[in-house]
């Protein structure tokens, strides 16, 4: 529930004519890095900011972290809430609803902004007017904070994303609230997991996404995320061929069914990616095996060993630096 303080201060920056980025943060049992998470937004360079924070009812001392930003000092920036939901998914709705803001960007409880993310969103959102979403590279992190890498993104090609040849890296994607309106302010309640893809296509089947070249915030990779797990790999496997399956049998888009094998290739080579990235060589093989079966191409295998010698890179930096 809003607080007097946080209504007023929503009224103050209409006023100004200025525009509210809301920070949205679904979590669940993120005591480790949630306070990182919460501080990155906190020290924004750009004054109007609101973090929403949807918790799950969390049982490892996440509540303990959330009411240290509890009382007037916070009403306008952070507001957070504890109640039972159905998962991640569910969050995420809860706080859309909550969302105020003009801008709106999904951040993950375990990653966090670079100082100048919001400051840099509007003035891209001002120079772009026709797009729905602008979009930046980011950080790549360890467990202890450490940066070991950048993912860079690269301007958006509908195809190519499509494919899951392209990503786009939702920490780093501010959307435009109008727009996101228009095609419904909603993550697909359906989907178990990777909910961002149906999103991404949904928004750009519409309107411009807008790509700008610098990294915006930090993604964590850490080892015990259930990432590494086969079983999650399955259920993203599962998440993507639901919302691929849509797209390629729309009886108005005909021309995308020539893209199924292109398709596939592409999301078990992203599969791959993300296994090697969490240490699985096992399935790191076995799905670039599969990506090659299903489409083979020169491409694929260069890039499958451009990105096995970087892993090996910083794996040997992790160690020696």
């Amino acid at each position: 529930m809003a607080t007097k303080q946080s209504v007023s201060y929503f009224i103050y920056y209409k006023s100004m004519k200025q525009p509210l980025v809301s920070i949205i943060t679904p979590s669940y049992n993120n005591m480790q890095f949630i306070g990182e998470c919460i501080e990155s937004v906190l020290t924004q360079d750009y004054p109007h900011v609101e973090h929403i924070i949807q918790d799950g009812e969390s049982t490892d001392g996440t509540l303990k972290v959330l009411k240290r930003y509890t009382g007037s000092k916070y009403n306008k920036r952070i507001l957070w809430m504890s109640v039972p939901d159905r998962g991640q998914i569910d969050a995420l709705n809860r706080a859309l609803k909550r969302a105020r803001g003009d801008i709106l960007l999904v951040l993950n409880a375990d990653d966090a902004l670079m100082p100048y993310a919001c400051s840099w969103a509007v003035k891209e959102m001002a120079k772009h007017k026709e797009a729905a979403v602008v979009y930046g590279d980011q950080y790549l992190i360890n467990e202890k904070g450490a940066i070991t890498g950048i993912g860079v993104t690269g301007p958006f090609d509908f195809v190519k994303f499509l494919c899951i040849e392209q990503y786009m890296a939702t920490q780093a994607a501010f959307i435009r609230r109008s727009c996101f309106e228009s095609v419904g302010m909603w993550v697909d309640q359906s989907l178990e997991t990777m909910p961002d893809y149906e999103l991404w296509l949904r928004i750009a089947a519409r309107y411009p996404m807008q790509y700008a070249s610098k990294a915006v915030t930090k993604y964590r990779i850490y080892p015990h995320w259930d990432g590494k797990h086969p079983r999650t790999a399955r259920r993203f496997i599962k998440a993507k061929s639901t919302v691929l399956e849509r797209w390629l049998t729309d009886p108005a888009k005909p021309y995308l069914q020539t893209l199924r094998k292109r398709a596939y290739a592409g999301l078990y080579l992203w599969i791959a990616e993300e296994i090697l990235n969490l240490g699985n060589y096992k399935d790191y093989a076995l799905y670039s095996i599969l990506s090659l079966l299903t489409y083979p191409k020169r491409s694929t295998i260069m890039r499958l060993r451009t990105v096995f010698y970087e892993k090996l890179w910083r794996k040997w930096q992790q160690k020696n630096l």
